[in-house]
C-alpha cells in the first residue's frame, strides 16, 4: 500500500511538472561551449562577407539551454536552420557570413506588454504621492489625484513608439494597439508580420470597471467580469489584475479566480495576468498550480504604488515571470531601461534571487511561453522563426550581461525573420535586403563621435524617417544619450 501511494505522489508531481512552461527548467546549468576563435574587425562590432540570400551569423549564441562561444546561427528563408558550433556543413550554397567575435547574438526581445497609443507621451509627475489602486489615479478616486493622458492613435505616433522599442533590440509586443511594420504587434491578429497566427485577447478592464471605476474589498458585484469563452476562444487571456497594493487590488483576483460567490475562474495556463501585485502565497499557488504567467512591470509598479509583485515569490514557486514596459507614462521607455529596474531592484532589494540568464528569459523565452508563441519565436533553436538581435558585448564575460547592461548604442543588429530591420551602418549595407527601403539615421551628441545607425523605416511603413520626425516634434523622444529625462522611479517607497 505504501509503495502505491509513493508510486501515485510520484506520478502526479511528474504531471505537475509536465504541464509547467517549459521555460522554468534550467538557468542554473548553462553549458558554455567554447567554439572557434574570430577575430574582431578593425572597427565595430560585425564584419560582412557578402554571399546569397542565406545568413550565417557566428558569435557567442545564447541558445536554451547552451552559451557557444565563436558559435554560428545559419537562417534559410526566415528559419534558423542550425545553431551550434559549426553551421557551415549545413548548407550547400555560400551564405552572407557576419563576423561578430564580440556579438552577442539573442532571440529578438519580447514586450509582453504595453499601451502603444500613449507612448508618445512623456513621464507623468505625481511627486510623493503613492496609489492604492489604478482607479485611484486613473479616476481620482479615494481623494487621490486623478491623472489624465491622450490617447493617440495615429499610426505616425505609433510608429514612433514602435521604432523606439526596436531600436532598442525589441522585435514583438503585445502593445494593445499597432501600425503596420516594425514590431510583431502579437495581439492585434492583422500586424503579426507573417508569424503563424496566435489569437491573444489583451484585456484592461476584465471586471467591467473601467468607466464606473467601481472599488471592493469583498464580493464579486462588479459591473461586468469575463466569461470562461476568454479562456475557450483564445491561446492566451491577458488582462490587467491586482494592480494596486490594498484589498481592493486583491479583490480583483479573488473574483477571477473562482474563490467567491459571483467569482469566475479565469485563471489557466492561457492566462498571462498583468500586474498582480496584490497577490499573496495562496494566490500564487493558484497561479503555480495552473502554469499561469505573471506579466511584471516594475518601473511602473513602483512609481504608481511604491512597490512591485512579489515576483521573488513566484519565481520560488516556479512562476513564469514575463517583463513588460507598460507604457511611458509611469514605466520604462525600453526593454533595456527596463530591465535596469530590474538589475537594480535585484541587487538591492532582492538579494540577487535573479540569476543574469533569469532576467534575460523574462524578455526572451518566458515572454514566448506566456503569450502562447514559445513553439514559434523566443528561442534559438532549429525550425524557430529568425528574429534575432546581435548586441555589442565587448565589455562583458558574462554574455547575458550584454543584454542586461545595453543601451540604445549598443544594438548591432536587429533582425525580424532572418530581414534586417535596424542595426549599426556597415553590416546593414552589406547585408541582403538591408538597403532598399532603409535610410541612414545619424544620431550626434551621445558621443565624441557620431552613431551610424540604418533603418528600414520607409519599407516596412511606407513613411521616410523625416516624416516620423515631423509628426512627433513634441513626442517623447527616441532614445536619450545617458538616463532618460524624469524616468519614473524605480526605488521603492511609500512616503
Amino acid at each position: 500500500m505504501k509503495v502505491i501511494k509513493g508510486l501515485f505522489v510520484l506520478i502526479s508531481a511528474l504531471i505537475l511538472v509536465s504541464t509547467l512552461p517549459i521555460t522554468l527548467e534550467s538557468c542554473g546549468a548553462q553549458e558554455i561551449i567554447q567554439c572557434k576563435k574570430l577575430t574582431p574587425p578593425d572597427q565595430g562590432v560585425c564584419s560582412v562577407i557578402s554571399g546569397g540570400n542565406s545568413l550565417l551569423i557566428s558569435g557567442n549564441i545564447l541558445a536554451p539551454s547552451e552559451i557557444y562561444i565563436g558559435g554560428d546561427i545559419l537562417i534559410k528563408e526566415g528559419l534558423i536552420a542550425c545553431v551550434g558550433c559549426d553551421c557551415v556543413g549545413n548548407t550547400q550554397d555560400k551564405p552572407t557570413r557576419i563576423i561578430c567575435a564580440n556579438g552577442v547574438v539573442s532571440p529578438g526581445l519580447i514586450n509582453a506588454h504595453d499601451h502603444l497609443s500613449y507612448d508618445h507621451s512623456y513621464p507623468g509627475s505625481w511627486g510623493n504621492e503613492r496609489f492604492d489602486q489604478r482607479n485611484d489615479w486613473r479616476l481620482g478616486k479615494r481623494g487621490h489625484t486623478k491623472l489624465s493622458y491622450e490617447n493617440n492613435s495615429d499610426p505616425l505616433k505609433i510608429a514612433w513608439s514602435e521604432l523606439r522599442q526596436l531600436i532598442s533590440g525589441t522585435t514583438s509586443i503585445a502593445g494593445s494597439t499597432g501600425t503596420k511594420g516594425l514590431l510583431r504587434n502579437l495581439d492585434i491578429g492583422s500586424m503579426q508580420e507573417g508569424l503563424k497566427p496566435v489569437k491573444i485577447l489583451n484585456h484592461v478592464f476584465p471586471l467591467g470597471d473601467g468607466k464606473s471605476g467601481t472599488q471592493l474589498e469583498r464580493g464579486c458585484d462588479y459591473p461586468q467580469i469575463d466569461g470562461t469563452d476568454v479562456i475557450d476562444n483564445n491561446d492566451c487571456y491577458l488582462p490587467h489584475v491586482a494592480e494596486g497594493v490594498d484589498p481592493v487590488a486583491h479583490n480583483e483576483f479573488v473574483c477571477l479566480s473562482g474563490q467567491a460567490k459571483g467569482a469566475v475562474n479565469l485563471i489557466s495556463k492561457k492566462t498571462a495576468l498583468i500586474h498582480a501585485i496584490a497577490l499573496n502565497e495562496a494566490d500564487a499557488k493558484i497561479l503555480r498550480d495552473n502554469s499561469t504567467t505573471v506579466v511584471w512591470s516594475p518601473r511602473s509598479n513602483i512609481s504608481f504604488y511604491g512597490k512591485t509583485a512579489p515576483v521573488t515569490m513566484y519565481d520560488s514557486l516556479g512562476i513564469n515571470i514575463a517583463l513588460s514596459t507598460d507604457w511611458t507614462i509611469s514605466g520604462s521607455m525600453s526593454l533595456l531601461r527596463e530591465m535596469k529596474c530590474v538589475d537594480y531592484l535585484n541587487k538591492y532589494h532582492f538579494n540577487n534571487h535573479f540569476s543574469d540568464c533569469k532576467i534575460w528569459r523574462m524578455i526572451t523565452a518566458n515572454a514566448a511561453v506566456g503569450l502562447a508563441v514559445g513553439d514559434r519565436i523566443g528561442f534559438l533553436k532549429p525550425n524557430y522563426v529568425a528574429d534575432v538581435v546581435i548586441l555589442n558585448g565587448s565589455s562583458v564575460t558574462n554574455y547575458y550581461r550584454a543584454v542586461i547592461e545595453a543601451d540604445w548604442k549598443d544594438i548591432v543588429l536587429v533582425l525580424r525573420a532572418g530581414i534586417p530591420l535596424y542595426g549599426d551602418k556597415e553590416p546593414m549595407a552589406l547585408i541582403p535586403n538591408g538597403q532598399s527601403g532603409c535610410e541612414d539615421i545619424i544620431v550626434n551628441g551621445c558621443s565624441d563621435n557620431k552613431i551610424n545607425k540604418t533603418g528600414c523605416i520607409n519599407r516596412e511603413t511606407g513613411h521616410s524617417f523625416k516624416d516620423l520626425v515631423d509628426a512627433n516634434k513634441d513626442s517623447y523622444p527616441l532614445f536619450y544619450c545617458q538616463t532618460p529625462f524624469n524616468e519614473p522611479s524605480c526605488f521603492p517607497t511609500r512616503p
